[in-house]
């Protein structure tokens, strides 16, 4: 995880690279608070991309996809998610 924050000191322009989602709430004209700045891999970034409408920004300079969480105080076990998760059997 980045620190709040750090990302844009380390790379501004990521907020130019919005890949993914919205940061701006035209219902309540109001920007998305982004608590905590995940770093993710191609993977991770092309279900969020393709399943949720998730923030997810690439920052040229690190040449990595961002994940911008915009809730707090939950554990990530009552995170719930429309992603349907393939389990598989490793024998």
């Amino acid at each position: 995880m980045i620190t709040p924050g750090s990302n844009t000191k380390i790379d501004p322009s990521i907020w130019d690279n919005l890949e993914n989602g919205e940061l701006y709430d035209e219902e309540t004209d109001e920007y998305y608070d982004i608590y905590q700045y995940w770093i993710i891999d191609n993977y991770l970034a092309s279900i969020l991309q393709d399943c949720t409408d998730e923030i997810v920004m690439y920052s040229e300079l690190l040449d990595c996809y961002i994940w911008g969480i915009t809730h707090f105080g939950t554990d990530w076990s009552y995170v719930l998610t429309d992603i349907e998760v393939e389990i598989t059997d490793n024998e």
